[in-house]
């Protein structure tokens, strides 16, 4: 009988989206210069520093289960390139889009207020493009 769950990946994928969760926390804090005075500094320090290394991370041991949950049906020929390409875009793009949609009207909302772009300060329609086909790092 094969093995539906990988509870330890789980885990471990689990903790390295927590990992990007710290890594993030400076966007917040009005002390990004001195980070070692975030909270639990002392435990958490690798995730503050180096916390958006696992967002290779979780996505390599995302990619490792799907292709585990897949193989044998694309092995069989049962689950076509265009059906599994369909399947996986259904479950990851709909968040994406509208936590995308989510940061343009923030960063809209914050450049009225404030005369800034919150963080990323790449807000124009060729970026925006870029997002929209996951491929923000192109320019």
């Amino acid at each position: 009988m094969k093995q539906n769950r990988f509870y330890l990946l789980d885990i471990l994928r689990g903790v390295a989206a927590l990992a990007v969760v710290f890594f993030h926390w400076k966007h917040f804090s009005k002390t990004q210069e001195d980070i070692s005075s975030f909270p639990l500094y002392s435990i958490f320090g690798l995730f503050y520093n180096y916390g958006f290394l696992a967002v290779y991370l979780f996505f390599t041991l995302s990619g490792f289960i799907f292709f585990f949950l897949y193989y044998d049906r694309i092995k069989e020929k049962s689950l076509s390139l265009r059906n599994f390409i369909a399947l996986r875009l259904t479950r990851l793009y709909p968040l994406y889009f509208v936590t995308l949609i989510m940061v343009l009207i923030l960063q809209y909302i914050i450049y009225n207020s404030y005369n800034i772009f919150f963080i990323y300060p790449k807000n124009d329609l060729y970026h925006f493009i870029l997002n929209i086909f996951f491929a923000s790092s192109w320019d």
